[in-house]
């Protein structure tokens, strides 16, 4: 794993927006947003912002999420209604491209957000409580995790911070950028992918110690020989007693030995995967060739393959189902079956972007109505 790494480019996104009449919360600026009723169809509320929504935290009274382009902003809604209770702005800004596409933990009384550099922030009047920088890098680039009471980031290095004062207790430098951090007793498990040639390729998936940093095992993770796809991983699809679950751009999806990285099985699928989830027996995944797949987890064998209308890249899960988003909105069942869909241009209702989460009958997921309306939206989904 000795690749030298530079800070991969982002790309630049011009967004056209409307201007609206500002307003002050926090000290912070903010426009156009208002909290609406029912729009159409089984949408409960939605939350309207000029800029779109990335993916949100649920909890039992709020929504939070943060704005992606433009804009560093964190807007804090009551779960119920989806009114506005607080929103605040952060004065690290990295190209004009808006917060990172990446989520928000809570701890006991703390949201903790990534916003270039990582933020704990009052749940009840949004506050800094702490901070933590680094000079060289943005900590607060990607994915968060907590567990034990520390805070796991990733920029180009992994990070582990006490929650509570957000002190740093180690860092890892695995000379490759890591993703998308899950914590599970006692051991911190993340992929990776190297900058190569102008892209993010090769990497690997990583199991390491959470108390001290030291990497129990790594598990390379290569570009693909047999079509133009680059390797290494956005992410685990998930974590079981006894596996660890990976899907690739490279087009395959690994089950490793949770203790040891050790392959169990390997499939070679219809195309780059993004995401997954895991569902009982099957992982799913998606990426872009048009197709949601189910792989076994047992044998690595083909469970069944869904046809969508987009790419399904992003996914949630729910009580016995996955939720496949490729702009629509589908519920989909261990054994295939899509037992419930909504939204999408082509059927009049709204397009939903990034990954849903599910929270007691209800899907919290980013969205747009035409061009125009961007926000939250909470979709009633009474599985």
């Amino acid at each position: 794993m000795q690749i030298t790494v530079r800070w991969a480019e982002r790309a630049r996104f011009i967004v056209v927006l409307s201007q609206c009449a500002l307003f002050a919360t926090l000290g912070a600026s903010a426009a156009c947003r208002e909290a609406t009723g029912t729009e159409t169809g089984l949408v409960r509320w939605s939350y309207v912002d000029e800029l779109p929504a990335a993916v949100p935290l649920v909890d039992a009274d709020l929504v939070a999420f943060t704005t992606t382009f433009g804009e560093n902003r964190l807007n804090v809604l009551n779960r119920a209604d989806g009114h506005l209770l607080w929103t605040k702005s952060f004065d690290v800004a990295v190209g004009g491209y808006g917060m990172p596409r990446a989520n928000i933990v809570a701890f006991e009384d703390l949201l903790i957000v990534p916003a270039w550099q990582v933020y704990a922030v009052d749940r009840a009047t949004g506050a800094t409580r702490w901070q933590f920088s680094n000079a060289d890098d943005f900590p607060g680039a990607r994915e968060l995790t907590v567990g034990d009471g520390t805070v796991f980031a990733c920029g180009r290095r992994v990070y582990a911070l006490d929650a509570r004062t957000g002190a740093m207790k180690w860092e890892l430098d695995l000379q490759e950028e890591p993703f998308k951090p899950v914590y599970s007793n006692g051991t911190l498990y993340l992929t990776t992918r190297v900058n190569q040639a102008g892209g993010l390729g090769a990497g690997h998936a990583v199991a390491i110690n959470s108390a001290d940093g030291t990497v129990l095992w790594s598990f390379s993770l290569p570009d693909a020989t047999d079509a133009p796809w680059l390797g290494g991983s956005l992410g685990l699809a998930g974590v079981t007693d006894t596996q660890v679950i990976v899907p690739s751009p490279n087009g395959r999806v690994y089950a490793l030995d949770r203790q040891n990285g050790a392959l169990q099985w390997e499939r070679r699928g219809r195309g780059p995967y993004s995401y997954g989830v895991i569902l009982n027996s099957v992982v799913v995944v998606g990426g872009d060739a048009q197709y949601v797949e189910a792989v076994n987890l047992s044998t690595g064998q083909l469970a069944w393959e869904i046809r969508t209308d987009g790419s399904p890249q992003y996914i949630g899960i729910a009580p016995g189902v996955a939720i496949v988003n490729d702009g629509r909105l589908r519920a989909v069942n261990e054994a295939g079956q899509v037992t419930w869909a909504y939204g999408g241009q082509t059927h009049n209702q709204p397009t939903f972007t990034w990954a849903p989460v599910y929270a007691e009958s209800t899907i919290f997921v980013g969205g747009m109505i035409g061009e125009e309306r961007r926000g939250l939206y909470a979709v009633d989904a009474p599985f």
